[in-house]
């Protein structure tokens, strides 16, 4: 259904821009979490003392405060998270899997729908050079994350994003040892199909 509504979409887009969708919600978890038994869905909903944190430490204002979180476990045990984020790079959106490891470090960061024209998407390697990485001052185009020659505007979309969800892990999550379903901040499940 949802790679369905990007389809439709996409193909609603002015100007015959071709747009690429990538992955399915459903191959975007396999994908975050291939050896999980299950994947949780989470909400969270940021506090505004919260969502300024968060935009502290990201460098980049939160576009809401409630969050969506997908908890990949094995056995009972959390294996990581993942977000799913779609924001405007220049005019058109482009869809972003962010999946952080149990400790909060990137564990990968992928393309799931690029709507903007094609000589303006990342490739792979430019994505892969995210992982292992934490939220510093070197996390940044100015830091270590290179460039895109002619599409710095979606190499500046894609550091910020990730960015921000860093920032919501460390402020909303912390370490997987504070979290139990009992966390405030937390809240219940979402209904499927949202």
């Amino acid at each position: 259904m949802w790679c369905l509504l990007l389809c439709i979409s996409s193909a609603a887009i002015p100007g015959g821009v071709s747009a690429e969708v990538f992955h399915s919600k459903q191959s975007a978890l396999r994908l975050a979490f291939p050896d999980a038994d299950a994947v949780e869905k989470k909400e969270i909903f940021l506090s505004g003392e919260d969502s300024e944190k968060v935009g502290r430490l990201a460098g980049v204002k939160l576009k809401s405060r409630l969050v969506t979180v997908y908890i990949g476990r094995k056995e009972e045990r959390v294996v990581g998270y993942a977000f799913i984020d779609t924001h405007k790079v220049r005019s058109l959106p482009e869809t972003l899997l962010v999946v952080l490891d149990r400790d909060g470090l990137t564990r990968g960061v992928y393309m799931l729908a690029f709507h903007e024209p094609p000589e303006y998407a990342p490739t792979d390697r430019w994505l892969r050079q995210f992982e292992g990485r934490p939220l510093n001052s070197e996390l940044s185009l100015r830091g270590e994350v290179d460039g895109i020659t002619g599409a710095t505007l979606t190499a500046n979309a894609i550091t910020a994003t990730v960015r921000s969800i860093l920032a919501v892990f460390n402020v909303a999550l912390g370490s997987v040892e504070s979290y139990d379903d009992s966390n405030s901040k937390m809240g219940g499940s979402m209904p499927s199909g949202q």
